[in-house]
């Protein structure tokens, strides 16, 4: 609930260009429907957006002539990823032992760069940064709970995989031909 109000707040506070709004409200309305009604689909989705994010804001910074220092798409995979985790750490205790240390320590040094961001006077950037060092973590927490089948991660490493390739075939368009919207954006 926090990271869906998080996201409407985005909305109503980025006027100046609400389509990047819209958009990123679409990739999370959409990432919390297949959540909801394929649980283990949402994972390779996520990846997907995580892969294609910088695409997608390249596209929307060269539609409206103008770079987003902070565009909404880049907040969809923090705010699911959270909401995901939200959802498993109530059964914490329920997970195996091992990987909640683990991720209790990762979520300890992350606390701890935190603090020092925020006390270097660098606070929406050390904010911005956890939400980025976060979404993997809250990733791994929720594949925990549902103690997916091997079947499933082998699916989850070819759609992985297939969106991999492809991104790295865009990038050889890009580099080779340099569509209008990459030149913009590097320029």
């Amino acid at each position: 609930m926090l990271a869906l109000a998080g996201v409407a707040g985005w909305i109503v506070l980025d006027v100046a260009r609400p389509f990047d709004a819209v958009v990123a409200a679409l990739m999370y309305v959409v990432a919390l429907l297949v959540a909801a009604n394929h649980p283990t689909a949402v994972v390779p989705l996520l990846i997907g957006y995580m892969i294609f994010n910088r695409e997608i804001r390249r596209f929307l910074d060269w539609g409206f002539g103008e770079f987003s220092t902070l565009p909404p798409t880049s907040m969809v995979v923090p705010a699911v990823a959270v909401s995901l985790a939200i959802l498993a750490i109530r059964d914490w205790t329920r997970l195996p032992r091992l990987p909640r240390r683990g991720v209790t320590l990762v979520l300890a040094a992350l606390g701890y760069g935190l603090v020092m961001g925020a006390f270097s006077g660098r606070l929406v950037g050390a904010v911005f940064e956890l939400l980025g060092w976060l979404s993997p973590v809250a990733l791994f927490i929720y594949v925990l709970r549902l103690g997916v089948s091997v079947e499933v991660l082998r699916r989850w490493l070819v759609v992985i995989a297939v969106m991999t390739a492809v991104a790295g075939a865009y990038g050889w368009v890009q580099w080779s031909l340099m569509p209008p919207w990459s030149s913009y954006w590097i320029v």
